[in-house]
């Protein structure tokens, strides 16, 4: 009861919150329209509009290609879908809450050249140099945003891209917490990022610095002990249920550093003759998991001495060294030309040295002092976790292009082969073909073919921990993914093919697994957007096939939104209601192992084919958009012969939120 009230306070607290800032906005809008708004000049000496088009592109760290300008999203459509786990381009299974491990329900593969330890199960909030944002801009860019979740969440998200000269700058910062619902499910990350691009006036030389830090701070209660409890709903409130873990927590950082230079050579009549690009790379990465009053019924194996406590690590440093020549540099911009030819062509040295589970010196004693005594023969692999497993060199030749003909049909193709270290022999080969149809309203066909030949992460090869040792020289991966895809504008269509033969995943035992036979995927992807005066509507949809039982699919999966938008007071102020739903047919979605830090398959317990349906309230005034979010609705409906909503699970044993509400401000600045 005491919660019960307690939550109810803070939810008028915050009700009344939203209304005074509506009100407020609402004067402010009349207000303004009895007068010429505010004039000011920004340090370009020009007018100051409520919106000055921004634009921006993901960068490649090593191998480069020409940059696209993205409109940044002004709308207010999309407000309340602050975190990128809602977003709906993004249909993923999650552990509840956001910042926690999660995984896309729509299969896809794609590789990159190099040495790979582990892929963490952070997708969407855990960046990496290929997800840094450059920006162009006329002079400054400012956004902030802030969502506040009743009654255990925040999220808080700021962007700067400020240009000066030949300066380009840019931070970001994203950082979540929330305390969970239910037992030991408290979870927090950060992010932070810094980007600077210089070029010297003549054009000759540049340079690029990035940054990027990630902090994964996450209490790991391995899930509900009895998924039935949940579903029959026998606990008073979500603290009541039992859970697997109760003092497990995983803690991952990372540190990535980019320095890349290039100088453009040109002779004395400013001919042009390619880029000279080098590239060096430092990245760091920690991953421990701990856990104290171990439970012998979750853990598989045991190989240490301590009964009470284990910590599991891994330790990663690698250096990654490019150099390369192109007949296009780093930041050049797509152009409009009817024919080009686009080349680039080098090598890519790579030194990698890790650790795993390294050994505390008080159970070396322990371990020394009973091998004195004959009371136990360590082997190599105990003495081993004393010291780096794994060091190694490695080197990878590539080449990439970029032909453009008739003004109508784009040519990609690019190719790397490794020699030397754990991933020797390794080769990764793609091309693609497009025609515009129409290329001023965005109308193209195109076709794809991407080759993989490469080994699985290394901790699927190597691994030696508290409790899972194994070393496995697995045979070489092939995956071939073919597509087919129509677009206009927003609207997009494709049919994808895949064809995995030695796909190495986690199997239900919590160790590697790979599948002898070939294994099949069809995958259909629908993305259309539909605008009439005021209504709108999104769907992004994906019909799916496998025919191996150790790649579950959902045959659907698809988020969809539609919401109708009021303009106000003189067209000032935009008032929209929605209302978000997602779905996806019952399966056998992959669970989740935290000592891992991976999902692995299973086949006991199928999940979905339920409606997890969201009403939003966004409010827009110029460059300040509010938004009130309710969430899982459908949950406080009791009807259960027909809604049975205690079994809205995306990943076995962690059920999804009930009803949540959240109210959020996000504010752009130009100047």
């Amino acid at each position: 009861m005491a919660r019960n009230a307690d939550l109810l306070h803070r939810l008028s607290r915050s009700v009344w919150l939203l209304l005074l800032t509506v009100c407020s906005l609402s004067a402010w809008a009349q207000a303004e329209d009895e007068g010429e708004p505010a004039k000011t000049i920004d340090s370009a000496q020009a007018i100051s509009p409520y919106f000055m088009p921004v634009y921006y592109d993901y960068l490649e760290p090593h191998f480069y290609r020409t940059l696209e300008r993205i409109p940044v999203d002004t709308s207010v459509c999309k407000v309340h879908q602050y975190d990128p786990i809602w977003q709906d381009r993004n249909i993923y299974q999650t552990l509840g809450i956001g910042a926690q491990a999660h995984k896309a329900m729509n299969f896809d593969y794609e590789k990159r050249p190099g040495f790979a330890l582990i892929t963490l199960p952070y997708p969407l909030y855990h960046k990496e140099q290929y997800d840094l944002k450059y920006y162009d801009v006329k002079t400054s860019f400012t956004q902030l945003a802030y969502g506040y979740g009743i009654s255990s969440e925040n999220e808080f998200d700021a962007t700067h891209a400020q240009h000066r000269g030949n300066l380009n700058m840019a931070f970001n910062i994203h950082a979540y917490g929330n305390s969970g619902y239910f037992p030991h499910q408290n979870a927090n990350n950060m992010s932070v990022d810094a980007l600077v691009h210089y070029e010297i006036p003549s054009s000759i030389y540049g340079f690029r610095l990035s940054y990027i830090f990630n902090r994964f701070k996450t209490m790991e209660n391995a899930g509900l002990l009895n998924m039935d409890d949940y579903i029959q709903q026998v606990a008073k409130n979500l603290m009541g249920y039992n859970m697997k873990l109760y003092y497990a927590q995983s803690l991952v950082n990372t540190h990535d550093v980019l320095f890349q230079h290039y100088v453009n050579i040109k002779d004395a009549k400013k001919r042009y003759y390619g880029t000279v690009t080098h590239s060096i790379q430092y990245k760091y990465l920690k991953s421990s998991y701990f856990d104290t009053n171990l439970d012998s019924t979750y853990y598989r194996s045991i190989f240490y001495l301590s009964p009470d406590t284990t910590r599991d690590t891994l330790l990663c440093h690698q250096v990654i060294n490019t150099v390369q020549w192109s007949n296009f540099s780093p930041f050049d911009k797509e152009n409009n030309k009817k024919y080009f030819f686009h080349i680039a062509g080098g090598f890519m040295h790579e030194y990698v040295k890790n650790y795993m589970a390294i050994m505390p010196e008080e159970v070396r004693l322990v371990v020394d002092s009973l091998a004195a005594i004959d009371i136990f023969t360590p082997n190599d692999s105990v003495y081993s976790r004393r010291r780096p497993i794994y060091t190694q060199n490695s080197l990878t030749p590539f080449a990439r292009t970029h032909i453009r003909l008739f003004g109508i049909m784009d040519i990609h193709a690019g190719i790397s082969y490794t020699f030397m270290g754990y991933n020797k022999n390794d080769a990764i080969a793609n091309a693609s073909v497009s025609w515009a149809i129409n290329r001023a309203k965005q109308h193209f066909l195109a076709f794809s073919a991407d080759f993989y030949r490469v080994a699985p992460d290394f901790i699927y090869s190597y691994y030696s921990g508290n409790h899972h040792r194994w070393t496995i020289d697995w045979k070489k991966q092939n995956i071939m993914k073919l597509t087919a895809s129509w677009q206009l504008k927003q609207y997009r269509a494709s049919v994808t093919y895949f064809m995995l033969h030695h796909f190495v995943q986690l199997g239900q035992n919590y160790e590697p697994i790979t599948n002898e036979k070939i294994a099949n995927v069809l995958q259909i992807h629908l993305s259309a957007p539909l605008r009439i005066k005021g209504f709108g509507a999104d769907a992004n949809i994906y019909v799916q096939y496998s025919d191996n039982k150790t790649l579950p699919l959902p045959v659907f999966a698809g988020k969809a939104s539609a919401f109708y938008l009021f303009r106000l007071f003189h067209r000032k102020m935009q008032l929209q209601i929605g209302l978000d739903l997602m779905y996806n047919t019952a399966y056998y979605a992959n669970a989740y192992y935290p000592l891992l830090h991976q999902f692995y398959h299973q086949s006991t317990c199928r999940v979905g084919n339920f409606v997890y349906l969201n009403a939003n309230l966004n409010i827009k005034v110029q460059r300040v958009s509010i938004f009130a979010r309710f969430g899982n609705i459908l949950s406080s409906i009791k009807i259960k012969k027909v809604f049975a909503y205690s079994n809205y699970f995306t990943t076995p044993d962690y059920p999804m939120q009930n009803l949540k509400i959240a109210i959020g401000i996000n504010w752009r600045f130009y100047d």
